[in-house]
């Protein structure tokens, strides 16, 4: 996605001029980041393991807890445990969104308590 921004951004550099490119990032783009409509962590799962094993390997598992609604229209629910304990949980509609959750969560309430 960065890559693809900065192809837009020298884009609209050549077909236009740089005072375009600078009302673009400060009407468009600034008001967007400031209003916390872009994360810069995408992948929680991955940056959830990155801190828990930074000392060494660390047992991470995700345990469905719920399965609600028909087949068609699931909602899942997941915790996220390490060496056992429970460090948070998150709900999707896919088994993948709500561990994505569940790392957020696990993240954004700190880890403190298991590092």
């Amino acid at each position: 996605m960065g890559d693809a921004f900065e192809a837009f951004l020298g884009a609209l550099l050549l077909d236009k001029d740089i005072k375009t490119v600078k009302t673009f990032i400060y009407q468009v783009m600034i008001p967007k980041v400031e209003a916390g409509d872009f994360e810069m962590i995408k992948d929680y799962k991955t940056h959830l393991q990155e801190l828990l094993q930074v000392n060494g390997d660390v047992d991470i598992r995700y345990q469905v807890i719920s399965e609600i609604g028909p087949a068609h229209d699931k909602m899942f629910e997941v915790e996220v445990l390490v060496e056992g304990q429970s460090l948070g949980s998150g709900k999707g509609r896919s088994k993948k969104l709500a561990e994505q959750e569940a790392a957020k969560n696990a993240v954004e309430k700190g880890l403190d308590s298991c590092i």
